[in-house]
């Protein structure tokens, strides 16, 4: 891409010549880079892109001229300038004057000069190509005009999906026909003036039509029951009387010609329009999709509307639980489910071939909710039943959900996941309790936030540094969830501690996953519709990857028309947070912006803009709790200047109203003691201090048992705890009591203390769905419980509201304390529906710490299958996994008990269970496949010993049978990379290395396939695998894949390995060649052996190795037979001087005279015959055939010196002409020859 640098950028770094080469560099490489890539060497601050570079903060922005990108340097600061500050606090401004003044039009004649140099630059992405334009269409999910629509009571779904009724839908079809038809005159009139009963054949329904007031001018039939009679008056008082506490009072019977929506969603369940009834199949698919066709509430249906006719995406959707926040990302989902399946069939494409939606969630339960809630829309909601011409099965859409944590491991590659093994996982429960043992003085929660969220969280570029505590001091203020000094206290400690003890442990948490497949760039941009659940604490990090797997990242989209609606949306609970002071808008809109919306118009070219939606309605708590929690939001909003928060509206309806009971005024602590046994209890202090608060109090210090001082009651929960769970009642004890002094007194500077507290408060009041209680203190009361009873109080706080029509707003959706009047309506609460909270949050979040509550209230209940339940999940989450499992078999849940033998690595439990004929038959083909590898690991005292009875080498072959078939892969199974696997693949080759020392008796066959699977998983393992797999093979004699690994991974072979190399060596180079390597291998019997065998050849490259081994083993007479041969004079007196003289043979003189005189030694060979016979050869006539010898010689008498004439001269003389025997053994001619060669006779 083109890199241009601003006049300014230019004199300022001019006077930093370091800080000026390393610009140079990094400038070469971006103008290589595309903009996407070349944005990940900068931190995004929106719209501008900043590069730390030591003390200096270098400052550029993406300009988009024409059809390219450029990316500009503008400017440099100092840290810590006030410049710089400034820039921060008001970039915006900033760049409108000092920063940009005219620069655009400075880049536009740069550019034409750099365009005509013809310089080869990379250019913009490419173009987005025909098929994907169909994903910027916005969702259907606008209001539905057709002039009459069924809505559905409860009442109506429970009784027609009961057997006796659906038996007989036809006909109830019939009848709702009829209805529709006849809107305004069908019906038998009842006592209630707007309900009516119609029937046929003795099947009747109960009907009311309506008109809405504030809402399109529709016939609505609201279906309210079906009977298999006609019921009677009775019958349908009970049916009115039930509706009536839904519709919060009778209202509604009385004012049906102007019904509201939020009334009616109020009452019913279900809803479809009318135009359903032409296809009774359709209905009865309605009929039978359970929560699929809701009645959706008037805000739910103005999103859908919104999304759908307006520029309203990428969305973020705000809102606690019970928001409907969920069910709206589930619709528009299926909505691009569905568009993917049509255009699948359509192409005729596979449809999880990528590019295809994606629906992440960091919660497993969360997941299939998910895809169980999209697979029902699709299936039976109307809106795609109406646009099925045929009634085909929906395929499955499971690959189009995955939790974040288990998507980012397989995109790892094979060699980084070891690094990534679930039992080194740091989870939150799991941090807290390591934070908790080391630093007791910090809260665990803001620990974890500072950690995961800045340090780790907050920015990656190619250096992969982690943000410090300088780096903290630069973010704007509104994006602090902590003081300056906080932050730098758990950065210089806490942190520190923390980075250190997980590199020691080899220890990970979800930012490590994230930050190493950002670095590793190990993901591919292949993902249309990208959902995310729970994304209330995404970190910019997690922003960046959601965008780097978008298959739009690819393009660039400002060069495209008609982008209106991009298919991303969120959905995050701001009581879910782990933020201790509350949910900020301004942080995670920051993070959007930078890492979502700077992506997709890095030059703002796009009508791309935020679209954060905060959903009012609170479908779970009952009206009074919802009011009084507006209270408190109602303080925050003008205490911390929270400007965004708005009042919740409830959709649930009680005559209930909170109450406070002041102990000492309104309740005794006698009675305390008596009435929170078994409810729920929140205490304002941090989860962790629970213990402490508990023995300082008086009164619940009188929960604890003498024997189990140390155990906290169970029912007793910091705050902190209770985030993310609901209860029918709860219990705030003494929150008034640690309320800060001076809380509700407006300041300029709130302290965080104080921030702290009124969220915690508001957690608190939230958790309740139907009944609330304040316990505190007289001192409670005045510091805090006071003003929430207090109208006049209330009063002053709504003036502060500008607008009148937010000051009634606000008004309507309040709700004050009440004192209490029978303290004995507390202990009515619902321990079964305790326990099942509690159970359920432990499940779901993999939290041990609500199940070992829920273990303790079903073992008050007396429910003791559902307490070891509990407590056998408890104990898998704390990684007790052998006592789980036998809890678990307890439960006869085999499945869960062979996991947990398996974590446990309980083998031999495992294997027993594995092995029972009851479990033989069921199905648990995860662990049956893995038989062989958990009878390798059973064996504790594996011995390779050759004389030894322990080893079980049946064992050892059949996991070398069972590695070698899933080693035939291309990477290495997922299990392989647990600590199980890593235990067995380390095991496994150290057994193998200690029978090669032994030499073990193992087959040809067996070593070789031993070889095979060390070779395929030494690829991904180390090279002294491979070398052990090279001796393997070599065992098992096939040499060339043993020279294979040998010389793969060992520098020097011949060095390291020498004999067995050689020797493979020679089998594979083959005789003779070969035989030099038997040689380097000194073996010396092999050589001579094949010698032999191939038929004593005479060749000198069979010879020169032959001569040496006969030498080496003292074989001296043949040795200096060989080396005769070979003509090797110095050799052939070497081993003529180590033979004996008694036992040199008269044939082996012959030899050696034969060899002296034939190659002209004549020195050696008088010598020879001079001094080295002994008495017994001199006896022979080897001197005659000396004589002989030489008389056939080619011995000249120039070749001889007169010292040597003389020599043979007084040899002839002494043993052949002194002696008269020669005439038997020589002619007189061969005397006289020879005389001739040595020139004592003349030739002539």
């Amino acid at each position: 891409m083109f890199v241009y640098r601003s006049d300014q950028f230019e004199r300022q770094l001019s006077r930093y010549h370091s800080l000026s080469l390393q610009v140079d560099r990094l400038c070469q490489e971006l103008e290589q880079m595309s903009l996407n890539d070349a944005q990940t060497r900068f931190e995004r601050i929106y719209p501008y892109l900043k590069r730390k570079e030591g003390n200096f903060r270098l400052i550029a922005r993406i300009y988009s001229l024409e059809t390219e990108r450029v990316l500009a340097w503008l400017t440099v600061f100092s840290r810590g300038s006030r410049d710089y500050h400034f820039f921060l606090r008001e970039r915006e401004n900033y760049g409108d004057g000092s920063l940009e003044g005219g620069v655009e039009q400075s880049i536009r004649q740069w550019l034409k000069v750099e365009k005509a140099k013809a310089k080869p630059i990379i250019t913009t992405s490419p173009h987005l190509p025909e098929n994907l334009l169909t994903w910027f269409k916005p969702p259907r999910w606008d209001l539905d005009t057709d002039s009459s629509v069924i809505y559905e009571s409860e009442i109506w779904l429970d009784q027609l999906s009961q057997t006796e009724i659906f038996a007989h839908s036809s006909i109830y079809y019939q009848i709702i026909e009829k209805i529709v038809e006849n809107f305004a005159t069908i019906g038998e009139s009842t006592q209630w003036q707007h309900l009516k009963l119609y029937g046929q054949e003795d099947k009747y329904v109960l009907f009311s039509p309506l008109t809405f007031v504030d809402y399109l001018s529709q016939q609505i039939i609201f279906l309210i029951a079906p009977f298999n009679h006609h019921p009677f008056d009775r019958e349908l008082a009970e049916i009115v009387d039930s509706l009536s506490i839904r519709g919060n009072g009778r209202n509604w019977l009385q004012n049906t010609n102007n019904l509201s929506l939020e009334t009616l969603t109020n009452l019913a369940k279900r809803t479809y329009p009318s135009y359903l009834l032409a296809v009774p199949e359709m209905w009865l698919a309605i009929q039978q999709g359970n929560g699929v066709n809701l009645a959706l509430s008037a805000e739910e249906k103005a999103i859908l509307h919104s999304v759908s006719t307006t520029k309203t995406l990428p969305l973020f959707l705000n809102g606690r639980a019970g928001s409907g926040k969920s069910t709206m990302l589930f619709y528009l989902f299926a909505e691009y489910c569905d568009r993917h399946i049509k255009e699948c069939y359509k192409s005729k494409q596979n449809l999880y071939k990528k590019p295809h939606p994606l629906f992440l969630t960091y919660n497993r339960g969360v997941a299939e909710l998910a895809r169980s809630k999209v697979f029902s829309l699709l299936e039976s909601n109307y809106r795609f039943l109406a646009d099925r011409n045929e009634f085909k099965p929906i395929p499955s859409i499971t690959p189009f959900f995955k939790t974040f944590r288990s998507f980012l491991l397989n995109l790892l590659p094979t060699e980084t996941k070891i690094f990534f093994r679930e039992d080194n996982y740091i989870s939150f429960h799991r941090f807290r309790q390591l934070c908790r043992r080391s630093w007791r003085n910090y809260s665990p929660e803001k620990c974890w936030l500072a950690i995961r969220t800045f340090i780790k969280g907050y920015y990656l570029d190619e250096r992969d540094q982690y943000f410090t505590d300088e780096d903290y001091q630069e973010i704007p203020k509104k994006e602090k969830s902590l003081s300056v000094e906080e932050f730098q206290q758990i950065y210089r400690h806490v942190w520190r501690w923390y980075q250190n003890y997980t590199k020691e442990n080899q220890l990970w948490d979800d930012q490590d996953l994230i930050r190493q497949v950002l670095h590793l760039k190990c993901y591919r941009p292949e993902y249309t519709a990208i959902f995310c659940d729970e994304a209330q604490d995404f970190t910019r990090l997690e922003l960046k990857l959601i965008m780097g797997i978008s298959v739009f990242s690819r393009y660039d989209l400002e060069q495209e028309q008609f982008i209106d609606s991009f298919p991303f949306a969120f959905a995050g609970d701001p009581l879910q947070t782990l933020n201790p002071t509350g949910f900020r808008w301004e942080s995670l809109q920051a993070a959007f912006y930078n890492e979502i919306l700077s992506i997709l118009t890095p030059t703002k070219k796009l009508p791309l803009d935020k679209h954060f939606t905060e959903l009012k309605c609170n479908y779970r708590s009952v009206a009074s709790i919802v009011g009084l929690s507006n209270l408190i939001q109602l303080w925050r909003k003008f205490l911390f200047n929270y400007s965004e928060i708005k009042p919740q509206q409830a959709r649930k309806f009680s005559q209930f109203v909170p109450q406070k009971f002041i102990i000492g005024q309104n309740i005794s602590s006698t009675a305390i003691q008596t009435l929170l046994k078994d409810t729920l209890i929140l205490i304002p202090w941090d989860e962790g201090g629970e213990k402490d608060f508990v023995l300082q109090d008086e009164i619940l210090g009188k929960f604890l048992t003498e024997e189990n001082q140390a155990e906290i009651p169970w029912n007793i929960l910091s705050t902190t705890a209770a985030k993310g769970l609901e209860f029918k009642q709860v219990i705030l004890y003494k929150f008034g009591e640690c309320c800060p002094r001076g809380l509700l007194q407006l300041k300029t500077e709130p302290k965080e203390e104080e921030k702290y507290f009124l969220n915690k408060l508001y957690v608190a009041i939230s958790r309740a769905t139907e009944r609330l209680f304040i316990i505190d203190s007289p001192r409670g009361e005045e510091k805090l419980w006071q003003y929430a009873s207090d109208r006049n109080f209330l009063e002053e706080f709504l003036n502060l509201i500008e607008h009148s029509e937010t000051k009634i707003d606000w008004q309507q959706q309040i709700q004050l304390v009440e004192i209490g009047i029978n303290p004995q309506i507390i202990a009515s609460d619902d321990l079964e529906s305790l326990a099942q909270t509690f159970k359920q949050d432990g499940l779901n979040t993999e939290n041990p710490e609500s199940l070992k509550r829920a273990y303790q209230a079903y073992q008050q209940l007396g429910n003791q299958h559902q307490a070891i339940f509990c407590l056998a999940w408890f104990l898998k989450f704390t990684s007790s996994f052998v006592k789980a499992g036998k809890h678990f078999l307890t439960l006869k849940d085999v499945s869960e008990a062979c996991d947990c033998f398996w974590r446990g690595m309980a083998w031999q439990e495992l294997l027993n269970l594995l092995s029972s004929q009851e479990n033989q038959a069921q199905s648990f083909s995860q662990y049956q496949s893995l038989i062989p590898l958990i009878k390798f690991l059973a064996e504790n005292n594996l011995s390779v010993q050759t004389n030894s009875e322990i080893i079980k080498l049946e064992t050892l072959l059949n996991f070398t049978e069972f590695l070698a078939r899933e080693l035939q892969q291309s990477k290495l199974p997922e299990y392989l990379y647990t600590t199980q696997g890593q235990i067995a693949l380390k095991k496994y080759p150290k057994i193998i290395h200690k029978l090669l020392e032994q030499n073990y008796p193992l087959s040809l066959l067996q070593w070789q396939q031993i070889g095979l699977v060390l070779a395929s998983y030494g690829e991904f393992t180390n090279r002294e695998i491979e070398k052990n797999a090279a001796e393997c093979f070599y065992h098992g004699k096939n040499y060339a894949l043993a020279l294979k690994f040998w010389e793969k991974v060992v520098n020097e072979p011949e060095k390291s390995c020498e004999t067995k190399y050689y020797f493979a060596k020679a089998r594979v180079t083959g005789l003779p060649d070969g035989i030099e390597y038997l040689a380097k291998a000194q073996a010396h019997q092999t050589i001579i052996y094949l010698w032999v065998k191939s038929g004593k050849p005479q060749a000198e490259l069979w010879l020169k190795y032959l001569a040496p081994a006969l030498e080496a083993l003292q074989y001296w007479n043949q040795a200096l037979i060989v080396y005769c041969w070979l003509d090797n004079i110095k050799k052939v007196q070497t081993c003529w001087q180590l033979i004996s003289k008694d036992t040199k043979s008269i044939s082996l003189f012959k030899k050696l005279l034969k060899y002296y005189i034939s190659h002209q030694y004549w020195q050696e060979a008088i010598a020879t015959m001079s001094s080295d016979l002994n008495p017994e050869i001199a006896q022979t006539p080897l001197k005659y055939y000396f004589i002989y010898l030489l008389s056939k010689s080619q011995l000249t008498p120039n070749q001889l010196n007169q010292n040597q004439k003389n020599l043979y001269l007084d040899f002839i003389q002494q043993n052949i002409i002194n002696n008269s025997d020669w005439q038997k053994y020589l002619l007189s001619e061969q005397i006289k020859t020879t005389l001739t060669k040595i020139g004592y006779l003349h030739s002539n």
